[in-house]
């Protein structure tokens, strides 16, 4: 069912109607990470600093280096956004403008004020990370590895980050004034951590997959990601559960 507050709206939600899923997105990408756990290729015991490119500077504390198991359980120590990425044109809109170049540079000059695994801080410079490195490690850009690894295999055909479907449209959202709010967009490697649009039918495939009603090869990492692998003051996490 739905409603529109708009009686004359030109276009009607249906069934082929995208919306912004947000941060939903990240337990996505923590699928795609079990499948490389799942390939022996790291563990989330390895510092993030293995799966990004060679010479990649990352931030430590007191020799402490930030593990992979630590980005997805928000413990990294990371804010949540890098205090001097580039600012947006458009303050609506806030990832848009930001490059590769913003995020290394961010990495090379964050400082973190706790050792990682101390404490727990929702963290999108965390999983923004983590979507680059994952995408720079297959050599594909991330809406590319989801649809290959994760959309194609429960068959979420009209789900997607930038390449949208021609029969999907995106539903208009809007601010708490009224005023119409335009969607978010982001760097093709940095959308693990919010950039998927999706339609009601098509998360109803992905529900079923985390519940293990639709089997498809994706399945044993949906698990993996559900298993708890930390608790810190009071969080208990598993893989951006």
């Amino acid at each position: 069912t739905y409603f529109c507050a708009d009686p004359n709206a030109e276009r009607p939600y249906d069934e082929h109607t995208a919306f912004e899923i947000g941060s939903v997105t990240k337990t996505m990408t923590a699928a795609l990470l079990a499948e490389f756990i799942a390939r022996g290729e790291v563990t989330l015991d390895d510092p993030i600093a293995r799966l990004l490119p060679p010479g990649t500077s990352v931030p430590s504390f007191n020799g402490h280096e930030i593990t992979i198991g630590q980005i997805v359980t928000h413990t990294s120590g990371l804010p949540s956004i890098p205090a001097n990425y580039r600012r947006p044109a458009d303050v609506n809109n806030p990832y848009a403008d930001a490059t590769e170049r913003d995020l290394l540079d961010a990495l090379a000059t964050a400082r973190l004020t706790r050792a990682p695994g101390s404490a727990w801080e929702y963290s999108n410079f965390g999983m923004i990370t983590l979507s680059y490195a994952l995408a720079k490690r297959s050599g594909t850009d991330y809406e590319t590895l989801l649809r290959e690894h994760l959309l194609v295999p429960l068959g979420m055909n009209e789900t997607y980050v930038a390449k949208r479907p021609p029969q999907v449209h995106l539903a208009q959202g809007h601010l708490p004034n009224g005023m119409p709010a335009i969607p978010w967009d982001f760097h093709p490697d940095m959308a693990g951590v919010g950039g998927v649009r999706s339609t009601v039918r098509d998360m109803l495939r992905y529900l079923e997959g985390e519940l293990g009603t639709r089997d498809s090869a994706i399945t044993p990492a949906l698990v993996r990601t559900q298993d708890e692998v930390a608790n810190v003051g009071g969080h208990r996490m598993a893989m951006n559960w």
